[in-house]
């Protein structure tokens, strides 16, 4: 019974990763301008070896992970890729990249105003938990 932990995780991470990499390959183009301007991308150097690196080490290591080959050895370049991506992109623009409808983006922004409370809890109960030292 050992293996159902990394195995919930992996079955976790296997379509995200897969989502976020064949994004990225699907319209490598803008992946590469979107990685490399420093005005309205991320400014990185080297943004084509980049947006490649990304993209193959996503969607490749959602492979390896579905199969269970290699865990140990993609989650290494799996970790790069995310911390670069949680410092250059989800720490200043927020976390939330899929299902960037109109209608999403509203819900995330009414909740995080907190005029959005889960089921069940009273109103501010959720900041008071979060926020209070």
């Amino acid at each position: 019974m050992d293996f159902l932990a990394p195995l919930a995780i992996r079955a976790y991470l296997i379509p995200i990763f897969w989502m976020a990499g064949t994004k990225k390959l699907g319209n490598m183009e803008s992946t590469i301008a979107w990685f490399g301007n420093p005005d309205w991308g991320l400014g990185l150097p080297y943004p084509e070896l980049m947006a490649w690196l990304a993209a193959l080490t996503e969607a490749g290591g959602a492979i390896l992970l579905a199969v269970g080959l290699a865990t140990c050895w993609i989650s290494v370049p799996l970790m790069i890729t995310m911390v670069v991506a949680a410092v250059t992109v989800h720490w200043p623009n927020g976390w939330a990249t899929f299902g960037e409808t109109p209608e999403a983006q509203q819900k995330l922004e009414m909740s995080m105003a907190n005029k959005i409370d889960p089921p069940g809890a009273t109103k501010n109960q959720l900041s008071r938990l979060c926020f209070s030292r």
